[in-house]
């Protein structure tokens, strides 16, 4: 069995070693390979600081002050210290000075926007000149919850009072337009331009949240022809499809009405509807097909009743290479195109 010196000795070539690999006696109290040794060099430090203030030390002689101060045992904790304390200060001001100039700029959009505007959390819903300000306005709200719970926050009483005296929107959600309310909006839209679609516009736009709206729905359609999750029912696209809404935003596919009726004129001409597929009517007519497809298979589909039978009397048919199954090819009796 070792004496106390011997041990003592131990130790300290056990954080000769250590320096020797990494350079510094910081010694991590919870260190996985010696968890001893970090309890050891605090208690050496513990009583390397009592003899230098003139108390009495048992365990601490002249000569072990010596071999500590050779490994700046000491020294290097303190400018450790000093370091990291001054590294966390310089992160809370330049955070502070970010969150300040942030405020400000939030102070002057909702002057000219209103609250309204930053209401949504939807990063994607606005242009990209807002994005960074948005993720701002999101990261309070984060940070608010975090701070009612009793968890660490960086959001300060100081900075709750001053967003509270510009009204900030904590609960964005709470008091937001509803889908039903939307499609009000948009049933008058329709009276007032008697279309569905919505050029490129400003977030001060009085139809900005409707045309994201409008978007919303054609996104969350989409995800459901390709069989994912999407918030929007049976009965909502039943409800859209009934005052013509446009599944396919204008500028890139005309209405299917008048898509159609180019169609019809073709086959006027040419006795047949074998249209090229790198034109924009041969695109349209590949996707009746695809349509009329889902539509046989029992799928959810963008074609009304109406559409169906029109396309019928032209003599349009599902695309079979869809691989479809559950079709009755029995109940198609033109030939396919």
């Amino acid at each position: 069995q070792m004496s106390l010196d011997q041990t003592w000795e131990h130790s300290y070539n056990e954080l000769r070693g250590f320096r020797f690999q990494h350079g510094h006696c910081c010694v991590p109290q919870m260190y996985s390979k010696n968890p001893s040794l970090g309890h050891w060099v605090r208690n050496q430090r513990y009583h390397y600081r009592k003899v230098q203030n003139g108390e009495k030390s048992i365990t601490m002689t002249v000569e072990r002050m010596r071999k500590l101060t050779d490994i700046r045992i000491l020294l290097e904790k303190d400018d450790n210290q000093w370091q990291e304390s001054y590294e966390v200060l310089k992160a809370c001001t330049k955070h502070t000075i970010a969150w300040n100039e942030r405020y400000e700029e939030y102070k002057g959009y909702i002057k000219t926007f209103g609250l309204a505007f930053f209401r949504t959390i939807k990063e994607d819903s606005h242009p990209s000149h807002y994005t960074s300000l948005l993720r701002w306005v999101n990261n309070n709200r984060i940070q608010y919850k975090k701070f009612e719970c009793g968890e660490t926050s960086l959001l300060t009483k100081e900075r709750i009072s001053l967003l509270n005296e510009i009204g900030f929107i904590w609960k964005p959600n709470e008091g937001n337009p509803t889908w039903d309310d939307y499609y009000e909006k948009l049933k008058e839209y329709i009276k007032e331009f008697g279309h569905t679609s919505f050029p490129k516009m400003k977030g001060d736009s009085p139809y900005f949240a409707l045309a994201n709206w409008v978007k919303s729905n054609r996104s969350n359609y989409k995800k459901l022809e390709c069989t994912k999750k999407a918030s929007l029912t049976e009965e909502q696209i039943s409800l859209l499809n009934e005052i013509g809404f446009q599944w396919e935003p204008r500028g890139k596919f005309r209405t299917w009405d008048e898509s159609y009726e180019e169609l019809k004129a073709y086959y006027d001409r040419f006795g047949h509807i074998h249209v090229p597929r790198d034109t924009l009517l041969g695109d349209w007519l590949r996707n009746q097909k695809i349509r009329l497809g889902k539509f046989h298979a029992g799928r959810k589909n963008l074609l009304t009743g109406n559409q169906i039978k029109l396309l019928g009397n032209l003599g349009v048919v599902p695309d079979c290479a869809l691989g479809l199954k559950g079709v009755n090819t029995r109940l198609i009796d033109e030939e396919k195109i």
